[in-house]
């Protein structure tokens, strides 16, 4: 199967109906074709702790609710379970206003795509260093304490960059991080409290919110938020980020999660 892609202002345009409602949120530098792998064995070596711990979490962005909400999300340790090479074991904590929650769950990887370039001056040509560019899509549940404050399920799909260098190891792809429109280990999904009477639209991402209506980094040169939500945990980060404040910076490098 192949998807082709290309830059829009906000996301990407998918010509196949295959996972649209993940894939159609995160920019790319320039058209590329995704053509999905058929033998995820070749997956068998990944080392999930070097994927989705790779990223300090303070550089973890995240969105809960629709009035832009700011979470911290924080992966403790992600590992494979005994079966299956495809399916991890997660144990984390989330952060919302100071309320912070421990949770458990499971990732699973349901398709990996390689990335192959459209045009022959690409930045996607393969070079020595590497063997492929690969696009990782899978699914996710993640399960509060029910004993915590105001918890629930957080559930949805992911999508995570990753490469193939010369000697055959996965590595995290940060390779165009200096780029504006990175983003890396995306989740889409939503938050739900356990007894059912509240669903709320989730969303976090290495650097940069997966969300259409906010795009923005923690570089700091792109902001764009609605000034009604600054007060929803955003307040801090801009001072730290934007702004240069010493003490804002001590408190979002803070280890909250430990």
């Amino acid at each position: 199967m192949k998807l082709c892609i290309w830059y829009v202002l906000l996301g990407l345009s998918v010509s196949s109906p295959v996972a649209t409602d993940i894939l159609d949120l995160f920019p790319v530098v320039e058209e590329v074709e995704l053509q999905e792998v058929d033998e995820l064995s070749l997956l068998k070596n990944l080392k999930p702790q070097d994927i989705w711990c790779h990223t300090e979490p303070h550089n973890v962005l995240g969105v809960i609710g629709d009035k832009f909400q700011r979470i911290k999300i924080a992966f403790r340790d992600v590992r494979r379970t005994s079966n299956s090479h495809l399916r991890f074991d997660v144990a984390g904590a989330s952060n919302v206003s100071g309320n912070i929650g421990a949770f458990h769950g499971w990732m699973r990887i349901d398709s990996v795509f390689a990335t192959v370039p459209m045009t022959s001056d690409s930045e996607y040509e393969p070079s020595n260093d590497l063997q492929g560019q690969y696009t990782i899509v899978g699914s996710y549940e993640f399960v509060e304490d029910s004993a915590q404050y105001h918890s629930g399920t957080f559930q949805g799909r992911f999508y995570t960059l990753v490469y193939l260098d010369d000697q055959g190891s996965w590595r995290y792809d940060d390779r165009s991080i200096q780029s504006q429109g990175y983003l890396n280990n995306a989740f889409l999904g939503t938050w739900r409290i356990y007894d059912g009477s509240l669903s709320m639209p989730c969303s976090w991402g290495d650097y940069r919110v997966p969300h259409k209506a906010i795009m923005f980094n923690a570089g700091g040169s792109e902001f764009d938020i609605p000034a009604e939500s600054m007060s929803n945990g955003w307040d801090v980060f801009v001072k730290a980020w934007i702004d240069g404040d010493e003490i804002a910076k001590r408190q979002e490098l803070h280890h909250w999660w430990e």
